[in-house]
């Protein structure tokens, strides 16, 4: 019974990883299903008739009509900036908010909104606040790039009746608050904003690249407003390109949760093997009189297996069913619990039964094993030349060690015990080190922003001029450099791209391959773009509306407007901007402060009077810092197992071999001398582990920083963790001494006529 809710337990850590791996594979694809994810989402500031062209494009199925009004959130001490977008009552199927909280606001009441739930969490909202908003004219919108002091627009104080998810909307953030028809109806006209669209395209292979390439071409025949070049004729959204990042981010939680649930069955599979190696040494079909009323080895096998496959095994198959099911509402993690629709328990009949099969079936093969293999040794010895035990005695060790030392490497009656503690213990230490390994290298990645396209500390959006030179004469603030943000067209659809210039300091962006383009000839491409493109450095691509070849000189990460798109964006010269840019430019300036600046400090008195924000990761390197945990949690778990493997084989081989012990004292040797032959055991167990385990785990974690870094499309520098590798052996030997007190004490006091005389 108790093998067998070991079993089960084990099962079902294993097949909980497995179910919620293919959970978060799905959450997105699920998510934008529940919530009618539109196929493209458009934002304009320019006249109506570009937004009815685009309506009118044979792509398009169906469309929900947006305004987005924008407020400053007054009564606070810095200065931010919210839209309320609102329409007319949406079409069926078509944008359907997840609401986490709350409720929507309801049609007919102007002064309610819901908050998008990773914006709530980001600016500490909660339902049943209440956001005052000074809205802003039209003018003043557009004058966002030279400033326009206070909102001259009327004040709406606007009380949050729920928060929501919509599928796309965590990286972009293009529905913050979400009011409702009344609020359209008398705020829409008295705001500044822009215009735009959720729009559902039909159902064919090409759609989505026709509709692109449809508002290029309408994009052509419209003008900007006067005062508002930086804007752009539109910003477009396409749901490809978001599901594709989604799905990478659940991608790296799935790959993660594979490799524990992988991780715990080979640890687990171990203790299994021990621990019924010594229920078998005690079994019925141990023991000697079966032979001698005649059952032979098959038979003897069968006597032992038999009561596991009648009692174990059922308890083992529903453990491990009822326990993956128990286990569920804790998955998934990361990016995939955040768009997971349907949190709490599930029931994934296919893993969940498969999972419970196997593990009954795996349970009688360990049985079946052991017990053959138990039967193997019962015959005569075939050994040629000196066993192990007979060499590491002629080794020329004292005594005692060498006694201890032959304990652990022979391949006599208590080598499965002590085989199983070694390969237990190199995967502890394994687990430990890769574990420790791949936890330092995500720690230097989210702690140093430049290694996903994020340099400084400070970004000032919507920059003026006046900013920039009073930053210059700054001295706290040893680098400025000041970007400009636009869509140009690549192969022929639009990209996030950059130009930039240093102002003051050395500060840029990091060139993962190349080098950054020397003029309009040349340019370069995110990791991820280049891969979708399927280009590399010296390949050409057409960039803007002429479809100039230009050269690819570099893979870059650069942050973009939203910061999302990092390993997406173009860097171009700044003559490609003047000329090809398709919409407008958004600028900001990425500031790093000197050492020994307080940068919070700084940061809060900037804020007063600027859009700033500190320098943060993105969604996808956010969800990895937080399951960064993850592999500590499966190496604490093979550290404690791999130490019950160890105390356990350690007290066997006393128990085991207290005949060979009990002749040494026949033969003269001390009790100490027996202790120390005990403590011999332990220290080689753990030599063992920590020689072959350290170089598994820094290969192993190793592996896995690389698969995780390729997905995210990152700096993939590894950072070994010295400080952890350098206290493995005293910290393992630490344990062996411990693990080995009470045997070396049953060893000490030995009662040697009565072991000889069993014997």
């Amino acid at each position: 019974m108790g093998i067998g809710l070991l079993a089960g337990l084990i099962g079902a850590a294993v097949v909980a990883g497995v179910a919620g791996a293919r959970r978060s594979e799905t959450a997105f694809d699920r998510l934008a299903e529940r919530t009618g994810q539109p196929d493209a989402s458009l934002v304009t500031f320019v006249e109506p008739a570009f937004l009815d062209a685009v309506l009118a494009l044979p792509e398009v199925e169906d469309a929900w009509p947006v305004r987005g009004v924008v407020g400053q959130v007054l009564d606070r001490p810095t200065v931010s900036y919210l839209a309320v977008v609102s329409g007319p009552p949406r079409p069926a199927g078509l944008v359907q908010p997840l609401i986490q909280s709350g409720r929507l606001p309801a049609d007919d009441q102007a002064d309610e909104v819901a908050v998008a739930d990773a914006l709530a969490t980001a600016q500490g909202i909660e339902v049943g606040d209440v956001l005052p908003l000074g809205l802003l004219t039209q003018e003043e919108f557009e004058a966002f790039d030279i400033g326009f002091g206070e909102p001259d627009g009327p004040r709406v104080d606007l009380e949050v009746v729920g928060t929501f998810t919509l599928a796309g909307n965590e990286d972009t953030q293009e529905v913050g608050l979400l009011g409702s028809p009344a609020f359209h109806r008398e705020y829409s006209d008295q705001g500044g904003g822009g215009n735009g669209a959720m729009i559902r395209l039909v159902d064919e292979p090409d759609a989505t690249d026709r509709f692109a390439a449809g508002v290029v071409a309408a994009a052509t025949a419209v003008d900007l407003p006067a005062d508002a070049a930086e804007l752009g004729a539109y910003d477009l959204d396409l749901a490809a390109d978001v599901r594709r990042r989604s799905n990478t981010s659940a991608a790296v939680v799935a790959r993660g949760l594979l490799l524990v649930a992988a991780a715990a069955l080979v640890v687990g599979l171990l203790g299994l093997v021990q621990t019924v190696g010594r229920h078998q040494s005690r079994s019925i079909g141990a023991r000697p009189e079966l032979g001698a009323l005649g059952m032979d080895r098959a038979q003897r096998t069968v006597a032992s297996v038999l009561p596991f496959a009648l009692v174990a095994v059922p308890v083992a198959v529903v453990g491990t069913g009822a326990g993956a099911v128990a286990l569920s509402p804790l998955l998934p993690i990361g990016s995939a619990r955040r768009l997971e629709p349907s949190p709490g328990v599930e029931v994934n009949l296919v893993v969940v039964g498969l999972g419970s099969l196997v593990m009954g079936l795996l349970l009688v093969l360990i049985v079946a094993g052991v017990a053959a293999g138990r039967e193997r040794r019962r015959g005569p010895d075939r050994v040629t030349g000196v066993s192990p035990f007979g060499r590491v005695l002629r080794s020329g060790l004292p005594l005692s060690a060498a006694v201890g030392t032959a304990f652990a490497l022979d391949r006599g009656r208590s080598s499965l015990t002590v085989r199983a503690a070694m390969a237990g213990g190199v995967v502890a230490v394994a687990a430990v080190v890769g574990a420790a390994t791949f936890g330092a290298s995500v720690a230097r990645l989210v702690d140093t922003p430049a290694r996903y396209g994020a340099p400084g500390d400070l970004v000032v959006s919507d920059v003026r001029d006046d900013f920039l030179e009073e930053a210059q004469a700054d001295d706290d603030i040893a680098a400025v450099l000041e970007t400009r943000n636009f869509d140009v067209l690549v192969d022929g659809a639009p990209r996030d791209a950059l130009s930039s210039e240093v102002l003051k300091g050395s500060l840029g962006f990091r060139y993962l391959e190349g080098r950054a383009p020397d003029g309009p000839a040349e340019v370069a491409l995110g990791p991820a773009l280049a891969a979708r493109l399927d280009v590399g450095i010296g390949d050409t691509v057409s960039v803007g509306e002429a479809a100039v070849p230009t050269t690819v000189v570099g893979t870059v990460l650069a942050r973009a407007d939203t910061g999302a798109s990092y390993a997406d964006t173009v860097i171009v010269a700044d003559e490609v901007r003047a000329t090809e840019s398709a919409g407008g430019v958004f600028r900001e300036a990425i500031v790093r402060f000197a050492d020994g600046v307080d940068v919070d400090a700084r940061v809060a008195a900037l804020a007063a009077d600027l859009e700033v924000e500190a320098v943060e990761a993105p969604p996808r390197i956010r969800d990895i810092a937080q399951i960064r945990n993850l592999p500590l949690v499966l190496a604490g778990g093979a550290a404690l197992l791999g130490i019950a493997l160890l105390g356990h084989a350690v007290a066997a081989t006393v128990r085991r071999r207290g005949r060979d012990l009990a002749l040494l004292r026949a033969l003269g040797t001390r009790p100490r001398e027996s202790a120390v032959a005990v403590v011999a055991l332990a220290v080689v167990l753990v030599l063992v582990g920590v020689v072959f385990g350290i170089p598994v785990g820094i290969l192993v974690g190793n592996l896995a920083w690389r698969v995780l870094a390729a997905s995210l499309f990152v700096d993939d520098a590894l950072t070994i963790p010295v400080l952890v590798v350098l206290t493995c052996l005293p910290v393992g030997l630490v344990v062996g001494l411990a693990a080995a007190a009470w045997p070396t004490r049953r060893a000490e006091h030995l009662a040697v006529a009565d072991q000889l005389r069993r014997e």
